[in-house]
């Protein structure tokens, strides 16, 4: 299971093109982005036979997808996570939003599936994600003209499969149509590589784990506590020019770590 190799760059949106005052305009969470790109145009991301193989996972794992009101996902497949919790990943989608970016920390963000759930008109309403950034990969749509990924004030993306799209999903909404029968995608989400940039990933203390196996808040506080650290060693270092600036970053991120234990359900998305 890897990714073919890309021949040209995607077209990029940018938030730009979609919202003159997208510098200034906040989020659910009340944060404004500091990265001008919204998401890519569809591109070649994996061959016929390495959708193949991840459907074959898919369906080995399939009773224990998560249901919630708005969408179904499976999450905590290791063989997966492995697969596309890679360096290889972090490389891939760099390359296409031109900014220096990694795989999301926390192991349960590595991949999930998004499944379709039968009689609901959308595979995923509208909403922003509560990561960064994420590409996501069709693997299986039935034909028609149903099962688009939609873009706020942007395009209407029909991905075939084997098609990825990258976006920065915690600044754009979007939606996932329902297909025809059935429409089954493959999501890995990232952050920004630099402490520098800001890392949007929220979890709240209501939040429910989506995977029995992944302990969502205890990984989600692990990370950001490693970043705490990470921080006041830099601020050791630091002259007097970024000191100010990095310390800035540091009580943004204790801030942020206080706010999603104190929030309830009210907070996400």
């Amino acid at each position: 299971m890897e990714w073919r190799p890309r021949i040209e760059q995607p077209r990029r949106y940018r938030l730009s093109e979609l919202d003159e005052d997208w510098a200034t305009r906040t989020n659910p969470r009340g944060e404004t982005p500091e990265i001008d790109f919204a998401c890519s145009e569809p591109f070649p991301a994996l061959s016929n036979a390495a959708c193949d193989e991840v459907l074959a996972i898919i369906e080995a794992h399939r009773s224990r997808c998560f249901v919630s009101a708005r969408s179904a996902s499976l999450r905590g497949v290791p063989s997966l996570q492995a697969a596309f919790g890679s360096e290889a990943t972090s490389s891939l989608v760099t390359s296409v939003v031109g900014e220096p970016l990694k795989v999301h920390p926390m192991r349960l963000e590595h991949a999930h599936v998004n499944l379709q759930v039968p009689g609901r008109p959308v595979v995923d309403g509208w909403h922003t994600d509560y990561v960064p950034f994420v590409i996501v990969v069709m693997l299986r749509r039935s034909p028609g003209d149903g099962g688009a990924l939609r873009v706020e004030g942007g395009p209407r993306f029909m991905l075939e499969p084997g098609q990825a799209i990258v976006m920065q999903g915690s600044h754009v909404r979007h939606q996932a149509e329902a297909a025809e029968r059935s429409r089954t995608t493959l999501v890995i989400s990232l952050v920004p590589a630099s402490l520098s940039r800001w890392d949007t990933t929220w979890v709240h203390r209501d939040q429910l784990p989506y995977s029995p196996e992944e302990p969502l808040h205890e990984q989600f506080e692990a990370y950001r506590l490693e970043n705490v650290t990470r921080l006041e060693a830099q601020i050791a270092k630091a002259d007097d020019g970024s000191r100010e600036a990095l310390q800035a970053r540091l009580d943004r991120e204790t801030a942020h770590i206080v706010a999603c234990r104190a929030h309830g359900a009210e907070g996400q998305r």
